[in-house]
């Protein structure tokens, strides 16, 4: 957590979207004085796990909302309004793993329940999809800027980790940044490498 911490200050993103945090982790987390002095922080309070965002630009509103099928996976929808009074929908999510029984179907009931709420035209979506899955109007900021790379966000092959844990031996970009009306600029993949041998 304290290296995790290292690479936010260091990174110093407007806008961070973290998913599976503890209680003791954004309490960490928000002890931070680079977080003190350029953070609002999300006022949810994880159970087990859950999300939270930090931004550099104050939101007009936030909202915490249970996704069906699944009562411990939840959204963050954080509202914005940019330079030119336009509105930006932002949703934070992590949708149902693999691990779970009629997982794809639970996810497939989930990502509508999302859809169904967005009422703006500019909207980024974000998180641990636990899925390969595309959805109809948005695009995915990866295969835009980089179609000619992979830019795997589990591999079993490059993470000892996820070797270790995995029951699919499966290569695939799971987390991703979609969009609709946003230009993107740039992307990258960053944690990974491991640090002290640990992924």
């Amino acid at each position: 957590l304290p290296i995790i911490c290292q690479y936010l200050e260091k990174y110093n993103a407007d806008i961070i979207c973290l998913q599976e945090i503890t209680i003791k982790m954004k309490q960490y987390i928000m002890k931070q004085d680079f977080i003190q002095k350029n953070y609002y922080v999300t006022s949810n309070e994880p159970k087990i796990y859950g999300q939270m965002i930090l931004t550099k630009y104050k939101p007009l509103s936030q909202n915490l909302v249970t996704l069906n099928g699944n009562h411990m996976k939840k959204y963050l929808h954080l509202l914005f309004k940019n330079n030119k009074d336009e509105k930006i929908e932002m949703y934070n999510i992590h949708l149902t793993s693999n691990d779970q029984i009629n997982s794809e179907e639970k996810r497939d009931i989930q990502i509508n329940q999302i859809l169904t709420q967005v009422k703006n035209d500019k909207v980024i979506l974000l998180g641990d999809f636990n899925s390969e899955f595309k959805i109809d109007d948005y695009n995915d900021i990866w295969q835009i800027l980089k179609p000619n790379e992979d830019g795997f966000t589990f591999d079993y092959m490059e993470n000892e980790l996820t070797n270790k844990v995995t029951r699919k031996f499966n290569r695939t970009r799971i987390d991703k940044i979609l969009f609709k009306e946003i230009k993107p600029i740039s992307i990258e993949l960053v944690f990974n490498e491991p640090i002290n041998k640990i992924y």
